[in-house]
């Protein structure tokens, strides 16, 4: 409920009202939070929009820069992505009704960002996409990596590269990055955001000699991960928990960055804090978050005990601001809010939207948009063939691999007859779209299958990675077992 903080401060600082948007996470590019106008009244719910809950991609709090929806605001559309569909999709702001939805081939973690009537996301299948604001056509796409290799990624097939530097505007430039693992190579970007053309790129960064925390010389680097954020002239890259780096945002030179070393330096903190405060610990009535500040690994807290979640409440003089305070008409955990001078948004950790606007309207005349549930519609044919190759695999887990598609009717059919997680390739882009929208419908999509779009003929995946592999399609050459 971090993010809750953008609304409060909203209502304190506002001036006149003027039309706002909320075009990228967290506002602008410094990421402040802070919007100029004021916060429409009185607030009543106008639409529920129900979307699958995210899967962040780790699991310790702190490295969570993807925990929940962040959904962002740009005339007239509320523009949401989602690391579970794969997907980033427009929303009528007054009505919650789906506009158009773009489809890539891994999850978008991180929320989208606005230039005019230009959308610009990053995926985890190393690409970075331009859309239309009114269409969701198209504008361009950049291949931000080497290659299309591929990799089993925090229980997603990935790029070896993922985007996972979100992007930031700044002008008519977006800038994001590429790579998490620094040996493999990391890439920073700035891009002309009507054209796609590359200003520069940084790819010097993964390979950084230095002194690492067992306090040996060896080669380390820059893991992008989170949200980038704009300086001044520096372009900020964050690192996760690590420390980040600081580059020249005109050059992408960098400016700054600290590889882990003895001591827990850089990375680490500590309080310096007055006596008065410190009893104040001691006797409990200050207390620190066990989720940020105590985690497996870290060095434990030396005064008080520790208390999950008391980051989120403010004590100023005789005010209280908890952020932990329930919204009327919002079911579950908040995980974020935004707030315009035409309405207000509100993210649950169960994956579900809020918006309230000023329009009068009755509890029964708020529109409730549900996640669709249809049943598959399965093959017996297919389901009996399933069966059968799964009674000769190595196991009843692991990852299905189904290289070229007919119908998906074996797709469907892994689904039901075994426990694999079951990713299937196909180079017909209508195929694709097809069986994807019915797999997203049964809500299966994401946890337990993924279809992408690719040339059948440069599959860059690692050796071994499949329990099962297999096709639909009886064009394409199968190998016998005595040849596997």
């Amino acid at each position: 409920m971090r993010h809750l903080l953008s609304l409060i401060l909203v209502a304190i600082i506002s001036t006149a009202a003027v039309a706002e948007d909320w075009p990228m996470w967290r506002k602008d590019a410094g990421r402040t939070g802070v919007a100029e106008s004021s916060l429409p009244e009185p607030l009543q719910l106008q639409w529920i929009r129900e979307l699958p809950p995210v899967s962040p991609a780790f699991h310790s709090g702190r490295l969570q820069f993807d925990a929940g929806h962040e959904p962002i605001i740009a005339r007239g559309h509320v523009i949401i992505a989602s690391s579970v569909t794969d997907s980033v999709t427009s929303y009528d702001v007054n009505t919650g009704e789906e506009n158009w939805v773009y489809h890539t081939n891994g999850p978008v973690r991180l929320a989208p960002a606005v230039w005019n009537t230009l959308v610009c996301f990053g995926s985890d299948d190393g690409n970075m996409y331009c859309v239309d604001l009114e269409t969701g056509r198209l504008n361009w796409k950049l291949q931000a990596v080497p290659s299309d290799r591929r990799v089993l990624g925090n229980r997603r097939m990935i790029s070896m590269w993922p985007v996972r530097g979100g992007p930031v505007i700044d002008g008519d430039r977006v800038y994001f990055a590429a790579g998490v693992w620094p040996f493999e190579g990391v890439f920073v970007y700035a891009v002309d955001i009507t054209s796609g053309e590359v200003i520069w790129r940084n790819d010097r960064l993964g390979y950084l000699y230095g002194t690492q925390p067992h306090n040996t010389q060896a080669i380390g680097g820059v893991a992008p991960q989170g949200y980038l954020v704009v300086n001044g002239d520096e372009l900020i890259v964050p690192c996760s928990t690590a420390y980040p780096a600081r580059l020249n945002k005109n050059t992408g030179d960098l400016i700054d960055f600290k590889l882990p070393s003895p001591g827990r330096f850089p990375g680490g903190w500590f309080a310096a804090i007055d006596p008065a405060v410190a009893k104040a610990i001691r006797r409990g009535t200050l207390t620190f978050d066990d989720v940020v500040n105590q985690q497996e690994h870290e060095d434990r807290l030396h005064k008080g005990n520790g208390t999950s979640g008391v980051s989120r409440k403010i004590v100023a003089g005789q005010r209280t601001i908890d952020f932990d305070a329930p919204i009327e008409g919002v079911d579950g955990t908040i995980h974020s809010a935004l707030a315009t001078d035409q309405c207000m948004l509100v993210s649950t950790r169960e994956g579900i939207i809020y918006c309230f606007a000023t329009e009068e309207r009755d509890t029964a005349d708020v529109k409730r948009w549900k996640r669709p549930n249809k049943t598959l519609v399965q093959n017996n044919e297919a389901k009996r063939q399933a069966a059968a190759i799964v009674s000769h695999a190595s196991s009843r887990r692991g990852l299905a691999i189904v290289v070229g598609i007919e119908d998906g009717s074996l797709v469907k059919a892994f689904l039901t007859e075994s426990n694999y997680h079951v990713v299937a390739f196909d180079d017909d882009a209508d195929r694709v779209e097809q069986l994807r929208d019915e797999l997203i419908n049964a809500n299966l999509y994401g946890p337990r299958t993924a279809i992408i779009y690719s040339d059948l003929n440069d599959l860059q995946l690692p050796p071994y990675i499949a329990t099962v592999l297999t096709t639909e399609r009886r064009s394409i050459p199968v190998a016998s077992p005595q040849e596997l």
